[in-house]
């Protein structure tokens, strides 16, 4: 799962290279949901069970 959220982030700025999305209020949360979702599942990782 980890790997699917970093490929949209990625994707996500790499398509923020051509145009403005970032100024988007809707597209910005999504951006951000989507990397504070990554860095939980990072820590989600890190702890042993």
């Amino acid at each position: 799962m980890k790997a699917a959220l970093l490929a949209g982030c990625v994707g996500f700025l790499a398509h923020s290279f051509l145009d403005t999305q970032l100024y988007s209020l809707q597209l910005s949360t999504l951006f951000w949901i989507l990397l504070g979702m990554t860095a939980a599942e990072d820590e989600n990782m890190a702890q042993p069970r």
